[in-house]
């Protein structure tokens, strides 16, 4: 691994991951560092289990989030807690909290393609939290 792709990587988890699935400003926007094929492993949510979910299905599904957000409620925080990368391949263990509060955690998968890194597909676990605290 070296120093150069982990802080490429890290890098595109904090300014566009984090970003474009849970904090974008004016909604949901996939940055140019995902994959144009960028899909998101459904393991289980609201009722679908096993669903793979492309770009289409997620972009309704975060803004209904973000509409949802409430005054005062703190905001997510980001911690990369695993970054493996092995030649042109790499997967990052994310977890969102809100405040003291685990809410979910993210594996991202990602594949360098010509120079640059791409994130290629995600799935995750939310954590059992209370409905206030949903994402």
């Amino acid at each position: 691994m070296s120093a150069s792709d982990e802080r490429k990587l890290l890098r595109i988890l904090r300014e566009a991951y984090t970003q474009s699935m849970y904090t974008g400003p004016e909604g949901p926007k996939l940055a140019d560092e995902f994959h144009p094929d960028f899909q998101i492993l459904v393991p289980e949510l609201d009722g679908r289990t096993g669903e793979i979910a492309d770009v289409e299905w997620i972009r309704p599904a975060l803004s209904h989030r973000q509409r949802g957000k409430t005054v005062g409620k703190k905001e997510l925080t980001f911690d990369c807690r695993v970054l493996d990368i092995t030649g042109k391949i790499a997967v990052a263990k994310v977890e969102a909290h809100r405040g003291d509060r685990l809410v979910c955690t993210d594996y991202v998968l990602f594949s360098r393609l010509g120079r640059e890194w791409r994130v290629v597909g995600k799935t995750f676990h939310q954590h059992a939290v209370a409905s206030q605290d949903r994402l």
